[in-house]
């Protein structure tokens, strides 16, 4: 276990969102929102490895790209990865997310690995019965799933998880 400070997770996260075309780094709601839970956590645990079933029962994000994925309210990670991969199957109409999941999972399986994911431990009251929410890396998270259905392997992921969230900060935005 290697722990980091928030500075350390927030100058990770603006590097890597600064690669992004089209996202203003200062004024981009998402990016203020995540910064502002990173500075929620105690502290961060990175670089760490999550087993299959962890990495299932993540509970994705409530975001209007994953809504049409989430089916009989289930946030679980691998109830949202086996519903894109229906959609994707069935011709997935939502071009720019399909076709970066797309891409995505045909990086895994030529043997990629991905920047590390933000999961956050869980906050008390939150609904969808994983223990980490996925803080930032849907799109990857949602790929390494369907990966993982396909071909029963689990890929080479790395996370940074933020520990201990101060709840008055948290719900006090």
């Amino acid at each position: 276990m290697q722990d980091a400070s928030i500075q350390t997770v927030i100058d990770y996260y603006r590097a890597r969102e600064s690669t992004k075309p089209d996202v203003d780094l200062d004024k981009d709601g998402n990016v203020r929102e995540n910064i502002r839970v990173i500075n929620c956590c105690a502290y961060w645990d990175v670089n760490r490895v999550l087993s299959a079933d962890q990495f299932n029962r993540l509970v994705t994000v409530i975001c209007n790209e994953s809504m049409a994925l989430i089916k009989n309210g289930d946030r679980l990670l691998q109830g949202v990865a086996k519903e894109a991969d229906r959609q994707l199957r069935m011709g997935w109409k939502s071009g720019r997310h399909r076709e970066w999941i797309e891409k995505l999972i045909h990086d895994l399986e030529q043997g990629a690995s991905f920047d590390p994911i933000l999961l956050r431990e869980k906050v008390a009251g939150e609904p969808g019965g994983g223990s980490y929410y996925l803080q930032d890396g849907n799109h990857r998270a949602i790929a390494a799933g369907i990966f993982l259905m396909r071909s029963g392997t689990m890929p080479d992921l790395r996370f940074h998880i933020g520990r201990r969230v101060d709840e008055s900060r948290f719900f006090a935005h």
